[in-house]
This record gives C-alpha cells, sequence and structure tokens, in this order.
C-alpha cells in the first residue's frame, strides 16, 4: 500500500474527525503527516478540555461541539471507538482507523477474534508464519 493511495483516502474530501481522544488525536496526526495543508474539521460531543485540546493541538482545523454541526455536510466521518450514531446520520460516511487499516491492507492481515484463546492462537499463527514464510517476514 503506498503513501498515495492513503493520501487519496483522504485529499479533496470534507473530513470530520468525530472524537478527539486517543484514536481522533492518533487519526489527525496521520492525516495531518500525509496532506499538512488539508482542512479537517473535529467534533467532540461538548465544549470541554478535549474540544480545548483539539483547538490546541491542530491547524487548519475547525474544532467545533457537535450540536454545531450537520455531520451529513461531510464527505467522510471518522468515527472515534464508543460513540453512538444517532439515526439521523447517513452511516454510508462513517468510517474509523480499523476499518481503513483493513480496507488497504485486507491481503495481508490475519484477524484473530473471540472471548478466550486469543493469545494462544496469536502464538501459533505467528510461530507458522515464522517457519513457513520467514523469507517474506521481517522479525
Amino acid at each position: 500500500m503506498s503513501l498515495q493511495a492513503w493520501r487519496d483516502e483522504f485529499a479533496n474530501k470534507n473530513v470530520v474527525i468525530w472524537g478527539y481522544g486517543r484514536e481522533g488525536q492518533a487519526t489527525y496526526r496521520f492525516i495531518r503527516r500525509l496532506l499538512p495543508e488539508q482542512n479537517l474539521t473535529i467534533v467532540e460531543s461538548k465544549a470541554g478540555p478535549s474540544l480545548e485540546k483539539a483547538k490546541a493541538d491542530t491547524i487548519h482545523t475547525s474544532c467545533l461541539c457537535e450540536a454545531d454541526v450537520d455531520l451529513n455536510s461531510f464527505d467522510l466521518i471518522l468515527k472515534s471507538p464508543g460513540i453512538v450514531i444517532p439515526d439521523c446520520i447517513d452511516v454510508s460516511k462513517i468510517t474509523g482507523e480499523a476499518e481503513l487499516f483493513i480496507k488497504h491492507y485486507r491481503d495481508h492481515i490475519v484477524g484473530i477474534t473471540g472471548t478466550k484463546g486469543k493469545s494462544t492462537t496469536t502464538s501459533l499463527v505467528a510461530a507458522l508464519l515464522k517457519r513457513e514464510v520467514s523469507s517474506m517476514l521481517s522479525w
């Protein structure tokens, strides 16, 4: 996956980062590295320390309260985990870090989910991959 493909994901789009916690901050830094001059919007549920941090940390960025913006007016909504999506939002515009990662690297990842045994399964898969395709992996 080239950096250009990632730039194309965000370039010339009206992008909003919905939530400025850890994931929102990481998303902002990632887009800013790719497109330093891109105008962005950060939306928080209410005024407070998180919104003030966004205002202090960012450039070329509008930092707004959720009540003051129509999220449907954006081309791409990068939603942080834990935010409940109201029925009035066009969910086809919503994505997040994990979804974008899978979109761009789907042929290069193994997903392991479940309640029990993830660590064991991960260790076994890693050992098998290391043994079978060690020339392709940098351990």
